[in-house]
C-alpha cells in the first residue's frame, strides 16, 4: 500500500498541485465564512457542509476530471484470439491520443474476468479480474494512433470470460 501511495505522489504533475492547493484555499475560505456566520445556524451549516465537501470529495472528482481533460485518449479492441496449441491469448487494439499534448508514457492494462450469466455476479467480477497484463508505450504524439498487441500468457481459462482495456497516460 505504501508503494502505491508513493507511486501516486511521484506521478503528480504541476496541474495536480495547483488543483489541490486551490481546493485547500477554498476549503479555508468556506470554513472562515462558516465561523463568521456562526450566529446564523442555517448559513453556517451550509458553509460547513460545503467546506467539508471541498476537503473530502472535490480532490477526487477534480483529479479525475483534470486527467480526463489533460490526457484524453480512446482505446479500441480490434481482435481477441486464443491460440489452440499454446496457453496464450492475443489481444489486438488501438490507442489514439486525443489530447492537446504529447504523451511520454502510457500504461495499457488488460483485465480478464469471469462471466457468470448472473446479473449480480457479472457486476462484481470486473472489480476483481483473475488475470491482469500490462504493457507500456512511450512517446505518443498528439493525434497519433498506435496499434497494440498484448500477449496474455499463460491463459488456461476455458469458460466464458470478458476483458477490458484500460489506459493511464502521462
Amino acid at each position: 500500500m505504501k508503494e502505491k501511495i508513493l507511486e501516486f505522489i511521484h506521478g503528480l504533475n504541476n496541474y495536480d498541485y495547483i488543483l489541490f492547493g486551490a481546493l485547500f484555499v477554498i476549503f479555508l475560505l468556506l470554513l472562515i465564512m462558516a465561523m463568521l456566520l456562526r450566529k446564523k445556524a442555517f448559513f453556517a451549516s451550509i458553509f460547513l457542509i460545503l467546506s467539508l465537501g471541498t476537503l473530502f470529495v472535490a480532490p477526487f472528482v477534480g483529479y479525475i476530471q483534470l486527467h480526463n481533460y489533460l490526457y484524453k485518449n480512446s482505446t479500441k479492441i480490434t481482435e481477441i484470439k486464443a491460440l489452440e496449441f499454446t496457453p496464450t491469448l492475443i489481444v489486438k487494439g488501438a490507442l489514439t491520443n486525443e489530447s492537446q499534448r504529447d504523451f511520454s508514457t502510457c500504461k495499457i492494462q488488460v483485465n480478464i474476468f469471469k462471466v457468470a450469466h448472473n446479473q449480480i455476479l457479472d457486476a462484481i467480477f470486473p472489480l476483481n479480474p483473475f488475470q491482469k497484463v500490462w504493457i507500456a508505450e512511450t512517446e505518443i504524439k498528439k493525434g497519433e494512433t498506435r496499434d497494440l498487441k498484448i500477449i496474455v500468457e499463460p491463459f488456461t481459462y476455458k469458460q466464458d470470460y470478458n476483458l477490458s482495456l484500460s489506459v493511464d497516460c502521462k
